[in-house]
C-alpha cells in the first residue's frame, strides 16, 4: 500500500480512513491482548489501532519511536526531536527488573523527565 498519508482524526493524528478501510477489506487482522506491564514493538508502518477502554482504570501507554540521528524529522513542535540515549551497564537494567524503582536513587533516570 506504500506510505499512508496522517492527519486530524477526532483530536488525534491518524491515518487516512479512506484507505485503511480499503485495507480493512483486504488485508489480515491480528488482535493482540495484552497484559498490565505488556509491552509491544511492530514496524512504524504497520497500521493499528487499539480498542475503547472499559475499564475505570486509565490507560497509561509510553510510545517511542526510534531511528538514525541523520534521518531528521520533517517537522518541529513538541515532543518531536531526537534524544541520544546515555548507554549504562547491563547490570544497572537488569538489577530492578521486576522491581518498584524509585526514580530518585538512580543515575540512569532523570526524575524531572519521568512519567508517574
Amino acid at each position: 500500500m506504500g506510505r499512508i498519508d496522517h492527519g486530524a482524526i477526532g483530536g488525534q493524528t491518524g491515518a487516512d480512513m479512506e484507505r485503511v478501510d480499503h485495507a480493512m477489506k483486504v488485508l489480515e487482522h491480528v488482535s493482540v491482548e495484552m497484559a498490565p506491564g505488556d509491552a509491544l514493538f511492530f514496524h512504524g508502518n504497520l497500521l493499528h489501532a487499539s480498542g475503547r477502554n472499559d475499564s475505570e482504570r486509565h490507560r497509561n501507554v509510553l510510545l517511542s519511536s526510534y531511528s538514525r540521528a541523520d534521518n531528521a524529522p520533517i517537522r518541529s513542535g513538541p515532543n518531536i526531536s531526537h534524544t541520544p540515549f546515555d548507554i549504562v551497564p547491563d547490570e544497572d537494567i537488569a538489577r530492578y527488573r521486576g522491581k518498584p524503582i524509585d526514580r530518585t536513587a538512580h543515575r540512569f533516570l532523570k526524575p524531572e523527565k519521568a512519567m508517574d
